[in-house]
């Protein structure tokens, strides 16, 4: 079976993102039941390693907003947990420092840098990455790339 790398950005509106060899599958954060079938399509069709952003509040974030995005974060991880999947945590300046280059410095927009990149990286997402609203699709193939590259 051929190995994929799944990036999950598990935001209200974030996504996950499927690198293999040969193809790069998108899929937006709608519910749990469409995330947990797209899942199980692909562990149907690959050997699965999934990298999930790793979420914290931060001091400034409300609590509701702090709650839903734990809520997606749950999720996901159940969801790999039900297809006998162990996903790596990632945290996003783990993975932001690798891979955007100034992504913590003044002035600097990671989710416009993220687009910019992917659309580098992977000119072939152009058109379904073009948008600052895509930046949830951005930041889950950026988190593949990155467990790709360090063989997650």
């Amino acid at each position: 079976m051929i190995k994929a790398y799944v990036g999950i950005d598990p935001g209200k509106a974030g996504a996950a993102a499927l690198l293999s060899p040969d193809v790069i599958h998108l899929h937006d954060w709608k519910d749990a039941a469409a995330a947990g079938q797209k899942m199980a399509e692909w562990n149907a069709q690959f050997e699965l390693r999934v990298a999930i952003e790793k979420v914290t509040s931060m001091k400034t974030d409300n609590h509701a907003f702090a709650f839903r995005f734990g809520v997606n974060y749950g999720i996901w991880q159940g969801i790999c947990a039900g297809l006998g999947i162990e996903p790596v945590l990632v945290h996003f300046s783990t993975w932001q420092s690798k891979i955007l280059p100034g992504w913590n410095k003044k002035g600097v927009d990671n989710k416009k840098t993220a687009l910019e990149i992917v659309r580098r990286i992977y000119p072939a997402t152009k058109t379904a990455i073009y948008m600052q609203k895509h930046n949830g699709r951005a930041d889950a193939l950026l988190i593949a790339t990155f467990a790709r590259g360090r063989g997650l």
